[in-house]
Order: C-alpha cells, then structure tokens, then sequence
C-alpha cells in the first residue's frame, strides 16, 4: 500500500494540467484542502467507520473543490484488503471484527478471492481475477463517481500482481515462470482497462491515477510488454511513484511512463545515489517532485520542498532572523521569534514554524495544531514578510507585516483566534469575536490592516496583495474581496457567530457565511455562495442573503434564505434537510425566471439550474426541472417528479434496505428507512453503495393469439391495406386489445391481462371491406383508426372515406355486449379522398390520423397535407372544429418540408413531454425530428430528436416503414413516449427525455425484426408489428400479427446496479460518427421467407393466399399514427 504521505508533484501535460498534489486518507478535514493550493486531492470518499477512516470528505465539498477546478480523486485498492471499506465483512475472518482484522485466519465462508491469498504488511493479496471482487473494486469506482461525485479515482497498490504471484511462488527463475508472471501483469492491465472503460461511462473526463513501479508494465521479465504495455498508459492518464529508493529507478520510471508521474517521498528520507542522500535537483529530471516528511493518515502538510534547480529551502530556525531568497522559487520557513524573510525574484512560498503540523492559515506567526479536534495555539510571532517579485503565497500571521511586492500575490490569514494560553499542559482558547470593516482590493495598490484585538492589540497588515484567502472571527465582518479568486469565510463551525457581510468583488470567489444572518455579493466571476457551514446538512436557521451577481455562480441555499442568482447561469444547492416541513418545490418554476417562495419564506430567483435538492423529514412534493435534477430524499413519504432530463433520487442506506415496486400508473415506489416516495420520471436511484438505473426488457415471444394472422387457418389477414389490424384500448379497462378491420366491420378479441385474449367477436357492422359494410377496401386510400374524439371516455371508431371523416360513436354497452357503437354518421366535410373533402388521395402521400393535440381530452383530425400539419380540433359532440394550418412543416411539398412518403417519412403522434398534449415524431432522412404540441392545437417549431432512425444512412438506414417500422409507446412507463424500431435483427428503443429529446439506442428484443435472425417479419404490411400496453401494468408491450396469429413480448422494468458498459449515444450530440446501422438490416428477405429459429414463427405460411372473408391485415397508419 502506497504509503499515505502528504504532497507530491506533478510533471508533464495530462488530462489536467496538476503542479501540486495532496494525500490525506483518513481523519479528512475540509477546511485544508480549501486552503491547499493543490490541483489534485487524493483521500477518502468510500472509507466505513473504523478507527483508521474516521471521516471523509462528503459530496458536497468535493463538488466545491472540483468547482475551484481541482481533481479530488477517491482511493481505491485493486489488489489487497481492507476493513475500513464498505464492502468489508467481519465474518471473513476468524476475528469477526472490523479493526485490522485482514491478517487473521480467513473463515471458510468467505469469498474465494480470500481463500489462500498472502498476507502483506496489512492485508491480504487477494486473487485479483476474481469476478467479485472485480466487482467490488467496480462498485467502489462507480460510488465515488456518482455518489461522492469526484471527478478522478485513484487505484492503489497495481503492482502486487507480482507481490503476490512472488508470495505464492517465489521469484520467477524459469521462463516458463517469467510467462506466468507476465500473464498476472496482462490481467492485472486488463481490470484496470476494465476500470477505465466504467469510468468513462459515468464521467468521460473523469482521471485515472494509478500507484505503480516501473516493473508495471515495462520490458522486463515478468512485467507487461509491447501492446499490452501500450494498453496499460493508454488507460492511465498519472502515474503515481512511491518512495523511489535512487535516481536509477527514477530514470527506469521516467523511460516507461514518459513524463506523466507523480512523485512522493513519504517514507522520511530522499532518495539515494552512490554516495549518500541525493540533493533535489537530482529528484526530477523529469518534473519537480515533492517531499512529505510524515506518512501518518491524519496529518496534513501544505507545504511543498522545492522544486529542484529553479528553488531553494531556507529554514530560519530559532529567531530572529533575516531569510532572503534569490531568483528561483524559493520556500522560506521562518522559525520561532519576530523574523523577516525577503522572496525575491521567482514564484515564492513564505511562511511561519517548520513544524509538519501547520495549521492552513495564520502561518506567519508560529501555529501549531495539537490536537486533530481543531483546537490551535496561536504565538505572537511579529513577522515581516516579503514576497518581492513574482507571483507568491504568505501565510500571515498575527501582529505581522506581509508586503506581496509585484506579481499576484495570495495572502493566507487566519483571525478566528484572539488569544490562547497554556494551563497545565491544556490549550485554552479564545476566539476572535472583533468584526472587521475592510475593502481587500485596496490592499493591490496600498495596504489594509486587520484588526483581531485581545491583549497586545493583534493587528494583520496586508501590502500589495491580488487574491486573499482569509477565514474571520465571529463578528459581524463587513468584507470586500480583491480582485483574485478569494476564498473568504466569515467565521467558522469551530467558533461560528456574526452577521457577516462579504463582498467578492472581481474574481472567482469561494464566500462562506458560516454561523448568523449573513450578507453574501459574488460580484464579477463565477463564484461559490454558502451561506451556512462548510459541513454539509449544518444551518444555523438564520435568513442569509446570497447574491450572485454576475457570472455563473454556484449557490448553496438552506431554509429562511433569500437566493438571488443574478445574471449569468446561476446553478443552486438547496439543503432543506434539516427542517421538517412538508414542501412543496417545482424546480421548473425556480429555473423558469420567476421568484419562488417556500412555506418557510425561502425566497428564490434568478436560478437557471438547481443540481442539488435535499429533502428533510416532511412529506415533500417536487417537481424536477428540464434538466439533470438530484433529488436527495432523507425522510418522510415523498412525491417526486425529476420532469425532462436524466434525475436521480438519492437515498441514505444500502439497496438491500429499500424494496423498489413497479406500480401500474408507471411510477416507481421505493420504501425503506426513510419513508415510502413515489417517483416519476426518476432514471436513476442512487443508494450508498452504488447507483441503479432502469433495464428495460421483454419477456419471451409467445403466441398471444391465434387469429388475426396472415394464414388461412390463422383468420387470412392477408395484408394491412385491406384488412388493417391494430392494438387498442376498445372496452376501456386499461389493457389493450386486438381489433381488426375485416370484411363484416371491425372484429375485435379483448385481453385477458395476461398476454393472452379472449375469442374474437363483431364489435361494429361498418367500416368493413365489404359493400355491406361499407365498402373500405383499402387503407391507404381510407384508412381507418379509434380515438376517444368527445372525451366521454369511450373508444369511438373514425373513417377517413370519400366524402370527409365518419364517427361511430362509443355508447354504453348494453347487458351481454363488450362493447357498443352508434350509427356511423359524416362528422366532418373534410381530410377525405374526393377534391370536395380536401383531396387526400393516399395515406402514404398524406396520412391522416386521430390524436388529442390540445390537451383537452379530446381526439382531434390530423392530418399532413402538402404545406404542413392541419388540424380540426374535437369537441363534445362528436363533431369537429374548423380545419387550420397547425404547422407549416411535415408536409409533402418542398415548401412543406418535403415528407412526401409515409412510408419513406412516417410521422406518428404521442405525448413526448408528458404534457398531456400529442407532439409530432417524424422520421426523416438524418433522423427523427419532433415539434411538441401547444394549448391552441399548433405545434412549435421542428427540433432534432435524435440522430437515429432515420431514412438515410447517416441516420440509420431505416430505408423503409413497411421493412423497418417505427412507432411510439411507454415502455418504462414513466409518462413520456419513446422511440421503438422494428429493425433488421430485432426491436430497437430510444427512451424519451421529457424534452422532446431521446437517449442511447438499445436493443430491446432479438424478434420482431426483418431479417432471418429478427424472425422473418419481412414487411409490415403482411405482418404488422405495434406497441401498446396489453396487460395494464403501465409498461408498452410488443404485438406482432405474424402467420399463426398474434404473438407478444411483454415488457419489464428492473432496476440494475450502473454497469460499466458504454452506451451508444443515438444523438451524437458532441459531432462523434454516427451509428451506422447496414449491418442491422441484412438483404432483403424473399417473400414467404420462414424463420425455423427460436422465436416460435415456424408455422408461417410460406406461400401469399388470397385475402379471405374474415378479418383483414395490419394498419400502419394506425399504430404510426395512434396517440397513447
């Protein structure tokens, strides 16, 4: 295990540029790594309570940090034990314990990665290749990534690969052996692939750093070579070395892994050479390199030892004394007593005591940290401190003089402390509760003077300084920042108190009101605002005021608060999780410009996006945004809606304590510790130990039906444009049904809510093929579909024939009757095939169809003419409203658009944004386009989609809607419609956004397709496909009518833990290549093809029949145009 020094170095151009580092993995406090200036944070974020993880740093704080543009990167261990993890149980071992228990005896019961594995100086070597505890170490990454979202993860100890086949074996000493060994290493290259490959799933900028030697992987015997060597640097982007015994290993690393290392000196001592210890110019002939002068967890050391040739070390020791330093940039440690120090040229680090216990601030005097609580010792030091030219850090102190000089100058300065005093070998301590009343910008061109009172009158006197990091007293400070990015707090939890106002001024600012009712300005920048504490879930329920100003700001809001995010795009933390109350919160609303108050008075503006929600223990509603919400829900039942966008509920325990239940509205129930929430539009759950995503999945094909099929003995429905079938809704109890248009009128067989139906029946004598029942012998030219058009709750069946639009009206089915329908009746002088109706000659040219475009729960006409979308809007009486011009777009003329095939541009209606309003979904070329429906029956203006779906190869290859039919149904049941393809080797999805947008294309089913291995549905005209819920459990279902009937797949929702997969974006939104999907859709299939594979469509005719007198074939208008 890489022993946890403090600092270390940088060298080199990575993902991110990094010039310093820290390492702290236990006992982690926040407030010094504010302070470091440190790129990269290496520490805890996945540790257990144990003696040696006693605190970690939270979600909220690495987002602070990372928001600074830092990495904090979680340790993770790839090959060796640990108890102070998550993962760890006691019963593993004899000890049953969870304190250093890894080296005791392992229990026979646990996991066979433990069994037999070595023991090191702390833990045991386990069988890295073992799939769970692959897993585990995945877990762990996707944990941090997510639910601690750091943004870079540190893999420790890569190399006992060799450690532990040398603990099992001994030195390699045959080749056979060497190849063995060589092996270990290409497994172990493999995992951290592996890692890589989850990490970029989650977060691809996220950075990998790894701890490893120069034997992994290099040319030796026994280490990894040539490609998998290259694999191996291509997945790491640091490499960290640890205590680097001489400047030969050094030179060896420096050869494999170029100039991306990182470099500590943990272990007390600098590297030697042939005749004692080597000077540091020495350490890094490739990059400077740090030195960490203690390897305890719990210490904290922000200090670097130069870096090489350019700086040099001056330590005053006992004072007083005079400390000058030359061009480079120098590190000048006053000693004890009232010194002076000059930096000179150079970039200079200036500060008090050489003690390794430095507290991060006040260190121009001498200030030590006894004890880790907090407590500090506060010495009189009386320091002049000069940084001279270039750009310098001086830690002031107490009753000292700091004159930055040219260059941008930081000042470091802690007054929480009036005065301490030593009784019986006790710290005693008294805070500083004098407010100060400073402007710090005039502190760039003239000085500022700090005033902390107590005895001697202790004052800070601050000179040409541009960025100020300054934590005040418990006073009521009234504050200006500089025009640096300043990190100004105005007290702390340690001692919290006063009515703060503080004023970031120019610059990217960190403000933290800390204790009382404060007053925060970001000013220009992108600034930080936290009203309350540092720690997460604290509030001292005091009405802070917090403006951002301009920029775009980050604002962390609590109860009582007035929010004012100002201009720019303003992101708020809501922390309500200390209140009680029972809420109710649209997000929507906060982000939609307007002000918004909360029962508690909190008042919000000016807010463009709220990524943090932290519920209390009321009964809260919320109702997300149109982007990435978290909703973190610690108590009490809850309602919540994570709107448009991928959302995410967060929740407190484990997923073994939660029971997650698919309700049949389509939300998700989850109930555990915390309360009972009801969720919607929720795509993520995310639980302390990993984070869950929806999986959407079909159980087996089966024959649902038979009837309705394209064989004689299976009804003879032998096309679609004669004889169109369709899935609806017809008696109205929340499951879907087989209906049919045949020669007698429409049939119709009702589910049974099991996947199966019942016996077809004569539900209406019309609209039939036949003379007698009315003459609709083709679809394309009057197609035919059913639609609630009066909003009374009853199917009723709609024909678009010569003359205009007939209705049969639903009624009220009499005693024996499933269903009933009135006379067929011309509703409306328009949409049909003769130049008195509008002249719509064919459904292909100019499809026409049935949906509620208004929201008012009424069917309207829609139809695509040759300008664009017209639409007659329903009303109660069966009848229709005027015809108007809905959208000049989807039309058939080029003026129109250009969509002038249904079949090459098909266009369906559904609900896309959950807004109870039918939206247009048209297939194009390039892709699928939407335009969402408004309350006057239009429609907005055309957007992309998708990039998928589409005509053209760049958008697919969907060539054809009779090979390749699209659609739109719920098939997660969350309220927002989704994209289904019935592609060459099966079904295809796109789930909905809610914004009108769709997500990764994924393959659903390995049936229902056009090709041999899809099972042979080689047009959708004899063997139509459709979606729609048929056991009313909320979730679209899959319906094809092939040649022995109706067969379906019904749907399921499961929840899974994140996978490492990486998904196929469908949008390609960041310009990345299309998907190309020729190798989808195979040849074409000759008519009568047969698939004798396993997808139960053996029994279809080979040879065409002649339609037969009953019920007749599929509808692709219909179900391309059915509204859900």
């Amino acid at each position: 295990m890489m022993d946890p020094g403090v600092i270390g170095l940088v060298s080199g151009e990575a993902t991110m540029p990094v010039s310093s580092f820290i390492i702290q993995y236990s006992n982690v406090n926040y407030a010094d790594f504010l302070s470091a200036d440190a790129d990269l944070i290496i520490t805890e974020g996945d540790g257990d309570d144990s003696p040696r993880v006693t605190e970690q740093l939270s979600a909220e704080q690495a987002a602070n940090l990372i928001a600074q543009g830092r990495l904090v990167a979680g340790y993770v261990n790839v090959g060796v034990t640990d108890t102070a993890r998550g993962y760890w149980n006691p019963d593993w071992t004899s000890a049953g314990n969870s304190t250093d228990d890894d080296l005791n005896p392992v229990a026979a019961t646990a996991p066979a990665f433990l069994q037999g594995a070595p023991t090191n100086d702390y833990g045991r070597l386990v069988d890295f290749t073992d799939p769970d505890w692959q897993q585990i170490v995945v877990d762990q990454v996707t944990f941090l990534l997510t639910e601690r979202g750091f943004n870079a993860i540190f893999l420790d100890d890569v190399n006992t690969y060799y450690q532990r086949y040398v603990s099992l074996n001994g030195e390699p000493a045959t080749a056979a052996e060497r190849d063995e060994l060589a092996a270990q290493a290409q497994a172990m290259t493999e995992f951290v692939t592996r890692i890589r490959g989850v990490m970029d799933s989650i977060n691809p900028d996220a950075v990998l750093i790894a701890s490893t030697d120069p034997y992994m992987p290099d040319n030796s015997p026994g280490g990894a070579s040539g490609a998998i060597a290259d694999q191996y640097r291509d997945a790491v982007d640091w490499y960290l070395l640890d205590n680097m015994p001489n400047q030969a290993a050094l030179d060896r690393a420096a050869a494999v892994f170029g100039d991306h290392l990182l470099v500590v000196q943990s272990d007390g001592s600098f590297p030697t050479g042939p005749t004692g210890p080597l000077p540091l110019d020495d350490l890094h002939g490739y990059g400077p390199a740090f030195y960490a002068p203690s390897s305890a967890y719990d210490t904290f050391v922000p200090f670097e030892r130069p870096t090489a040739t350019t700086g040099t070390l001056i330590e005053g020791g006992n004072g007083p004394n005079t400390l000058r330093g030359g061009d480079g940039d120098d590190i000048i440690l006053t000693g004890e007593g009232a010194d002076t120090a000059y930096g000179g040229g150079g970039n200079d680090l200036i500060a008090g005591s050489t003690s390794g216990m430095r507290a991060f601030f006040a260190e121009g005097a001498e200030v030590t940290r006894p004890v880790r609580q907090g407590a500090f010792v506060i010495v009189n030091g009386g320091d002049a401190l000069y940084g001279e030219g270039g750009d310098d850090r001086i830690y002031v102190g107490y009753n000292s003089l700091a004159d930055g000089g040219a260059g941008f100058d930081t000042a470091y300065v802690d007054m929480r402390f009036m005065w301490v005093s030593w009784v019986a070998g006790t710290v005693l301590t008294t805070h500083n509760d004098l407010g100060v009343n400073v402007d710090l910008s005039q502190a760039d061109n003239g000085s500022v003077v700090l005033d902390v009172g107590g005895v001697g009158n202790l004052a800070v006197t601050l000179t040409d300084f541009e960025r100020f990091v300054i934590t005040f007293g418990s006073g009521d400070d009234v504050v200006i920042g500089g025009a640096g990015n300043d990190i100004l707090e105005g007290d702390s939890y340690n001692f919290p108190g006063g009515n703060d106002t503080i004023d970031g001024g120019g610059g990217d600012d960190d403000l933290y009101g800390g204790g009382g009712a404060d007053i925060l300005r970001g000013g220009d920048g992108n600034d930080l605002l936290n009203g309350g504490e540092v720690r997460p879930g604290f509030d001292d329920y005091a009405a802070d005021q917090l403006f951002g100003d301009a920029g775009d700001d980050l604002i962390i809001g609590r109860p009582l608060d007035i929010i004012d995010g100002g201009s720019g795009y303003d992101t708020l933390e809501l922390w309500l999780s200390e209140s009680g109350l029972d809420y109710t919160i649209d997000l929507a609303a906060i982000t939609s410009g307007s002000t918004v108050t909360l029962i508690d008075g909190t008042s919000i503006t000016g807010i463009e996006e709220v990524s943090v929600l932290r519920l209390g223990d009321g009964n809260e509603t919320v109702i997300g945004t149109s982007g990435n919400d978290t909703i973190r829900a610690e108590g009490g039942d809850d309602v919540l809606d994570g709107g448009a966008g991928v959302d995410t509920a967060r929740f407190d325990g484990r997923r073994s304590d939660y029971t997650i239940t698919q309700l049949s509205n389509g939300h998700v129930q989850v109930s555990g510790p915390d309360g009972t929430d009801d969720l919607v539009r929720i795509e993520q759950l995310r639980f302390s130990d990993g984070t869950y995503v929806q999986e959407i999945t079909t159980g087996p094909v089966s024959l649902g039906y038979a009837g309705f099929g394209y064989a004689p003995e299976a009804g003879g429905w032998a096309d679609n444009t004669t004889y169109p079938r369709g899935v609806a809704d017809i008696d109205g109890d929340g499951r879907a049904d087989l209906i049919g248009f045949g020669s007698a009128g429409l049939f119709a067989a009702l589910s049974n809510g099991d996947g199966t139906f019942g016996e077809t029946f004569l539900a209406y004598n019309g609209f039939g093929a036949s003379n007698a029942a009315g003459g609709w012998a083709n679809d394309d030219l009057y197609p035919r579909t059913i639609a609630d058009v009066n909003g009374d709750g009853l199917q009723d069946l709609i024909g678009f024939g010569s003359a205009g639009v007939s209705i049969a009206l639903g009624q009220a089915p009499a005693s024996g009757q499933a269903v009933a329908f009135g006379p067929a009746t011309l509703a409306y002088a328009g949409f049909g095939a003769s130049d008195a109706a509008g002249g719509w000659t064919s459904a292909d040219t100019y499809p026409r169809t049935v949906a509620d475009v208004n929201g008012d729960g009424r069917g309207d006409l829609v139809g695509f003419g040759g300008a664009g979308v017209y639409v007659a809007l329903g009303q109660s009486d069966g009848s229709f409203g005027a015809t108007q011009l809905a959208l000049n777009g989807f039309g058939a003329s080029d003026a129109g658009g250009g969509w002038s095939s249904d079949d090459r541009f098909p266009r369906v209606l559904a609900d896309v944004n959950n807004d109870g309003r039918a939206d247009i979904v048209g297939f194009a070329a390039n892709g699928t386009y939407v335009a969402l429906g408004q309350s006057d029956g239009s429609f907005g203006s055309m957007m992309l989609g998708i990039a998928g779906f589409g005509y053209a190869d760049v958008g697919g290859g969907w060539s054809t809607a009779d090979r390749y039919p699209r659609t739109l149904g719920d098939v997660n049941g969350d309220g927002v419609a989704d994209i289904i393809g019935f592609g060459g080797d099966g079904t295809y999805v796109a789930l909905g956004r809610g914004d009108g947008t769709f997500g990764d294309t994924t393959r659903l089913v390995d049936s229902f397709g056009q090709s041999d291995a899809g099972g042979g549905w080689s047009s959708n005209d004899r063997f139509p496909r459709f979606v729609a819920d048929i056991d009313g459990d909320g979730l679209s279902d899959l319906v094809g009518f092939g040649g022995a009937g109706a067969y379906v797949a019904r749907a399921n929702v499961e929840w899974v833990r994140q996978s490492g997969q990486i998904g196929q974006d469908a949008q390609s939104q960041a310009g990345s290549p299309l998907p190309q999907w020729a190798e989808l859709f195979a040849g074409p299939v000759e008519a009568g093809a047969v698939s004798n594979g396993a997808h139960g469509f053996a029994d279809r005719a080979p040879t065409l029949h002649p339609p037969g007198p009953g019920p007749a074939g599929p509808d692709m208008d219909f179900v391309a145009m059915h509204v859900m």
